[in-house]
C-alpha cells in the first residue's frame, strides 16, 4: 500500500482523549504515532470517518490539544487523525518538542 502521508509519523506512545464535536462523546485511547499534521489513535471504538474531533494527548511533561477530523478508521483497532491547520502556536511548540525528543530517543 502506498504511503499517503507527506510527513512520516514518529512512533510515540501517548495517553489520549478524543471528544466528538458533533455528539460530545468522549473516548480514551492511546496515540501510537504522531507528526505535526496528525496521529494514529489505538482504540476499540473509533469515531466515524469525517467526524470533527478535539484530541488531547497527555504526557508527564504536559498536554497537547487540537481540533481535527477522523481521516480513516480500522474497525476495532483505531483511527487516523488529521489536525486542523490552525493549531495555536503554543500547542504547536509542545508538539514540536515532543517530536524532537522522540527522534532523539528521549
Amino acid at each position: 500500500m502506498k504511503e499517503r502521508r507527506q510527513i512520516p509519523r514518529i512512533p510515540l506512545i501517548v495517553s489520549t482523549e478524543v471528544t466528538e464535536l458533533t455528539s460530545g462523546t468522549t473516548l480514551r485511547g492511546r496515540c501510537s504515532d504522531l507528526n505535526m499534521t496528525g496521529c494514529y489513535i489505538d482504540t476499540l471504538h473509533p469515531s466515524p470517518t469525517g467526524e470533527p474531533i478535539l484530541v488531547k494527548l497527555v504526557r508527564p511533561n504536559g498536554a497537547f490539544e487540537a481540533k481535527g477530523k477522523v481521516i480513516y478508521t480500522s474497525h476495532s483497532l483505531g483511527m487516523g487523525i488529521q489536525f486542523d491547520a490552525d493549531i495555536p502556536e503554543a500547542q504547536r511548540e509542545i508538539l514540536k518538542q515532543w517530536l524532537e525528543e522522540a527522534e532523539k530517543g528521549e
